[in-house]
């Protein structure tokens, strides 16, 4: 697993954590459905899809894609650009790193 992923991860968990209670009528009212802990679920399986060796279009480039989570060096694979779009949601927080930037 790499780094990212573990850091989207402990993100996720960290927002289930301070997702407001649904206790409230008005609350669910306005987010049926827990739309933030929908959201943590949403998350959890983009992570999975774009985990480990894929095909992934990447929109910074001129080429159509390429295989995210494969590299030549086995220590170094490529990032996906799905995986890196989803850690700038978090890249304020302490431990983002600047060469998951999208």
């Amino acid at each position: 697993m790499s780094d990212l992923v573990e850091f989207l991860h402990a993100q996720i968990v960290e927002d289930e954590r301070d997702t407001p209670s649904c206790d409230h009528m008005d609350y669910q009212d306005r987010f049926p459905g827990s739309r933030f802990l929908d959201e943590a679920e949403v998350k959890r399986k983009l992570i999975k899809l774009h985990s480990g060796e894929h095909y992934c279009p990447d929109p910074t480039s001129t080429y159509y894609g390429y295989m995210a989570g494969w590299a030549e060096e086995k220590d170094h694979p490529q990032l996906c650009p799905v995986l890196r779009l989803l850690g700038s949601l978090y890249a304020a927080r302490p431990g983002y790193r600047q060469e998951w930037r999208p």
